[in-house]
């Protein structure tokens, strides 16, 4: 059995998809596994189209979805209309837009009637017009991401683990999506570890993106050079999709 991780993807579509024809091609559709590892929205255009994507191909090869940062504050908005980190630092609007112009105009039209006391807090925006209307088995999709996934000597996170050695099931699930104090410099387990989330840590050397590597721990997240990684265990072996 292979495993086959997909690092960020940011509303991507074209790498996502040829992501996943890669892996269809070569893997053994009742055995092996996707794991896809957060923030699957923001940033690019095409958020919607990549899960109808992800939700299609599932019926293919078992897919299994880690939660993001990106995925967690828009959830976090989808609880409390007040909160606009999402759009704001996230490039949420791009979601929005993919799945409703209507909604993402009525929301940018909010905000500037809002102006300045957006940022007080306690201020409302209309994001009801998009969580309102997004396809139920998309929400069901976001809703049911996991934290992390074990298996095969890896443990596959957005953004990494605690490195104290306590079991991940008693991990802060906030740390997660946004890091652990000491990860991945201080990490001494066994255990490979496969991330995402920090993709300023890729460099390019001799022309080719290198993924961040260190103590057993590799960092996929690929997306500000505009490519895709792919990491399958237990081969330990990068494919670069572009």
């Amino acid at each position: 059995m292979s495993i086959y991780a997909i690092g960020d993807i940011h509303g991507n579509y074209y790498l996502l998809s040829k992501a996943i024809a890669y892996i269809l091609r070569s893997a053994d559709l009742n055995k092996d596994k996707i794991v896809l590892l957060g923030d699957v929205i923001d940033i690019g255009e095409e958020s919607k189209d990549c899960v109808d994507l992800i939700l299609k191909k599932g019926k293919e090869i078992k897919i299994i979805a880690l939660m993001g940062n990106h995925e967690e504050w828009m959830l976090q908005t989808k609880s409390d209309y007040t909160k606009h980190s999402w759009i704001i630092s996230m490039e949420g609007l791009k979601t929005i837009k993919s799945y409703s112009e209507y909604a993402e105009s009525a929301i940018i039209q909010k905000a500037k009637e809002t102006g300045m006391d957006l940022f007080a807090g306690g201020k409302e925006l209309p994001y009801g017009s998009f969580f309102h209307n997004i396809p139920k088995d998309h929400l069901a999709f976001y809703e049911s991401m996991e934290n992390y996934y074990e298996e095969e000597g890896c443990i596959f996170s957005h953004a990494g683990i605690a490195i104290d050695g306590i079991m991940l099931s008693e991990m802060d699930e906030r740390g997660f999506k946004w890091g652990f104090p000491g990860f991945p410099n201080k990490y001494k387990g066994e255990k490979t570890v496969v991330y995402g989330h920090w993709s300023k840590n890729a460099k390019i050397e001799n022309g080719k993106v290198v993924p961040f590597v260190k103590n057993r721990t590799i960092c996929i997240d690929t997306s500000t050079h505009n490519e895709l990684m792919i990491f399958k265990s237990p081969e330990n072996k990068v494919i670069h999709i572009k």
